[in-house]
């Protein structure tokens, strides 16, 4: 499971939104082949977010403004002790 936590603000410049995307070619098919879900924590979060993060990753994924609902998310996530 992955839990990411940003900030929020503004936009990335041209040099962030190349670094983004060649992070995620390179992390794309291994995140897919051993993550279970992904959490996005976001003071600024919306559903149109969270519909573009879904159609980027294959696993359950979802946006949350509050670190504790998204911990919630991937706990159900969490393989069996």
């Amino acid at each position: 499971m992955l839990l990411t936590l940003f900030g929020g603000g503004g936009r990335l410049s041209a040099a962030g939104e190349r670094e983004q995307a060649l992070w995620f070619k390179a992390t794309r098919s291994r995140l897919s082949e051993r993550c279970l879900a992904i959490a996005i924590v976001r003071p600024d979060a919306t559903r149109k977010m969270e519909e573009t993060f879904q159609k980027l990753w294959s696993m359950p994924t979802r946006v949350f403004q509050d670190e504790r609902a998204a911990r919630d998310f991937l706990s159900s996530y969490a393989p069996a002790a």
